[in-house]
């Protein structure tokens, strides 16, 4: 089972990206996973959250992720959330030295 990452939100979340998770993002953002790392803005960052968070809440949807991610950077910031986004898909991604 792929490790998760725990993250304050609305109550205390676990991201997780699994292959099938990763693919839904790449189709909702229709681009690669890889150019993320040139910068995500708000879209791209809400299509994280969500997919990164559907595992654990079925019942979830894209404008829920939305709303909890407005809640969490009145508080935490915009920057929290990048973070620990970047870390689960680290934890998801093979590490190519390996």
């Amino acid at each position: 089972m792929k490790k998760s990452i725990a993250i304050e939100l609305d109550k205390i979340r676990n991201l997780r990206f699994s292959t099938n998770n990763i693919c839904q993002l790449e189709d909702l953002l229709g681009k690669p996973v890889s150019e993320l790392q040139n910068g995500a803005g708000f879209k791209e960052l809400r299509g994280m959250l969500y997919c990164g968070l559907k595992w654990e809440d079925q019942n979830l949807t894209l404008d829920q992720a939305g709303d909890i991610m407005d809640e969490s950077m009145a508080d935490k910031g915009i920057g929290y959330i990048s973070e620990k986004l970047a870390a689960a898909l680290q934890l998801a991604l093979p590490d190519k030295k390996k």
